[in-house]
Parts: C-alpha cells; sequence; structure tokens
C-alpha cells in the first residue's frame, strides 16, 4: 500500500485510484483496515476491490501438504 501511495499521489487524479486484493495484503503482511484507512488519508480512491484469500501451510515441505495444495492449484493463463 505505501509503495502505492507515492506515486498515486504524485498523479493527483480523480480518475486514477487503487485495487485493494485482499489476498495480495494478506501475503504482504498488511492490515486491511490500516490500509484503507492510509489511502484515505492520502486521498486515494478505491476503484475496485477483488476479495480474495490466500492458503498457508505451517509445513508446505511436507508431501502430504504439498498433495493437499496440490487441488487449490489454478492454471496461469
Amino acid at each position: 500500500t505505501h509503495d502505492a501511495i507515492g506515486p498515486l499521489t504524485a498523479i493527483a487524479s480523480p480518475r486514477i485510484g487503487i485495487c485493494i486484493d485482499t489476498c495480495h495484503l494478506a501475503t504482504s503482511f498488511e492490515d486491511p483496515h490500516t490500509a484503507l484507512d492510509d489511502l484515505t488519508r492520502a486521498g486515494i480512491p478505491v476503484v475496485k476491490s477483488q476479495l480474495s484469500a490466500a492458503l498457508h501451510a505451517e509445513q508446505p515441505h511436507l508431501p502430504e501438504v504439498r498433495e493437499a495444495l496440490r487441488a487449490f492449484a489454478e492454471p496461469t493463463r
């Protein structure tokens, strides 16, 4: 979020905003409330939100965990 605030504040256009992706917030260990508060204070509109979740595995190196995670693999194209 902070990496986006600087450049978007410099542009200062009411037609340009940010897309909040809850999965990206989670994998960056950002608190959604704090991120939204920071964007609001900076005057950057949230123009889209993507509500998704990230998987977390305590022991991803274990074969049985890797097999269980394989069910969630999605193609990238």
